[in-house]
């Protein structure tokens, strides 16, 4: 499970979370709030039959405090948690927490 993210332009942010696997695995969004923006979502075809997806949401700063990727497989459920905060100088800082086993399916 890999995981990015970065300010876009001034109150906009971009997430991508991706992941590889067989099947291909499913990635959803999460967060603390009503999400109402679409995510795009890519699917790469590997030559050993592995698929990586790769699930990009673009959303305002001002509407979370957390995001969650959640990762689906037949091998198990991961999770990663994205938050945001305001520094002193009233920039905006993004972290995530360390990627969490939630259980198998």
């Amino acid at each position: 499970m890999e995981y990015d993210s970065h300010l876009l332009t001034e109150g906009l942010l971009t997430a991508v979370c991706s992941a590889t696997g067989k099947p291909a695995p499913k990635i959803t969004w999460l967060d603390d709030k009503d999400l109402n923006e679409s995510p795009e979502i890519h699917h790469f075809q590997n030559a050993n039959g592995t698929v990586k997806v790769a699930n990009r949401l673009t959303f305002s700063a001002n509407h979370f405090h957390a995001l969650t990727c959640l990762l689906d497989h037949p091998q198990g459920r991961k999770m990663k948690v994205l938050y945001l905060e305001k520094g002193r100088e009233g920039r905006l800082h993004l972290y995530g927490e360390v990627q969490q086993v939630v259980g198998s399916t």
